[in-house]
């Protein structure tokens, strides 16, 4: 049999089990996944499926918050959620403290001072948020402890994420 590199990505995971017939498979998220989440349980090319596998009983059983992947688990049963809310402040609330997991817009603001919220223990936390830089350049106050390499300038739509305790942003130019 030739060499085949370990799987990595999602996609790679279901070919190799439909190669080898062994290894772990993801629940499916994408259509694309479900079509092999069904070749590899429904007998697939390369000598894997047959649809005999337990599941319940998997030899590499990784753990997402804390609770060990046996069997088919979906994302509410692990607690988790990819919805985020989104809350356009237009120009006023300029002094405010981002809750975790949650996009804020600011439309065009002479000041921006952002503290955040504690998020949930145990679970990773992002701030997510917007604002217009105008004529005169936004003055951005956000805690200290946040590194990040940002100088605002006039002009300018800021797109800012904070996890940890690094910030990224991008920018792009507006016309007044």
């Amino acid at each position: 049999m030739p060499y085949l590199p370990d799987a990595v990505t999602r996609k790679e995971k279901y070919y190799s089990y439909l190669a080898t017939g062994e290894g772990y498979i993801p629940e499916p998220i994408t259509r694309e996944e479900q079509y092999l989440y069904y070749l590899c349980m429904n007998g697939g090319t390369g000598g894997g499926g047959g649809g005999t596998t337990d599941y319940n009983n998997l030899q590499n059983q990784p753990q997402i918050n804390g609770v060990t992947l046996t069997g088919n688990k979906t994302s509410s049963d692990l607690g988790i959620s990819a919805e985020i809310t989104q809350v356009d402040h237009g120009t006023s609330d300029t002094t405010f403290t981002l809750p975790a997991n949650e996009y804020h817009t600011w439309g065009e603001v002479s000041s921006l001072t952002l503290t955040l919220a504690a998020g949930t223990s145990g679970q990773a936390s992002g701030y997510w948020f917007a604002f217009d830089s105008g004529e005169t350049a936004t003055t951005l106050s956000i805690p200290e402890t946040i590194k990040t390499d940002i100088v605002v300038e006039a002009n300018t739509h800021y797109e800012c994420i904070i996890v940890g305790d690094y910030m990224t942003f991008c920018d792009w130019g507006i016309t007044a």
